[in-house]
């Protein structure tokens, strides 16, 4: 069982001079009663890390990102919201596949991180959800069993 704030805090900790550098806006909204999830926290660190390395990579004008939580039924969601290029949406599927990389994806990369996400995530018997409009940016949602359950 972990918090998935002490998640979050990790992850923003790891990011803190990019996002410094970059003069990113960040948001965080992460209820106090919110409660603990099964998750290895190692696996989840390194998806969340994809999470927000994208979200900086591909936010080349509004520097925003706000990470966000709440409790959906037997879940908590993590959501990982930005205002960058987005993805379009025939590729919302493909972009969770091994070296697959989007329409407006530049050229550095390795197409991985989402692929790594959503293993990880299904690893968790999670889900991993991708709302997204091109120019407008993407959610990421990650639905987690919560612990106890």
């Amino acid at each position: 069982p972990i918090a998935p704030a002490e998640l979050v805090d990790d992850v923003l900790q790891n990011f803190r001079h990019p996002l410094s550098e970059r003069e990113f806006k960040v948001e965080v909204d992460m209820p106090v009663d919110l409660p603990l999830v099964r998750a290895d926290r190692t696996a989840m660190m390194l998806a969340l890390d994809n999470l927000v390395d994208n979200s900086i990579r591909y936010s080349p004008g509004e520097h925003f990102i706000r990470i966000s939580a709440r409790r959906d039924g037997p879940n908590v969601v993590i959501e990982v919201q930005d205002r960058g290029a987005g993805i379009a949406a025939d590729e919302l599927s493909i972009v969770r596949r091994k070296f697959a990389r989007g329409r407006l994806a530049r050229a550095d990369g390795s197409g991985l991180g989402l692929a790594i996400v959503s293993r990880i995530v299904a690893d968790h018997k999670g889900t991993l959800v991708l709302d997204s409009e091109p120019g407008s940016g993407t959610t990421a949602k990650v639905y987690l069993p919560v612990a106890g359950d």
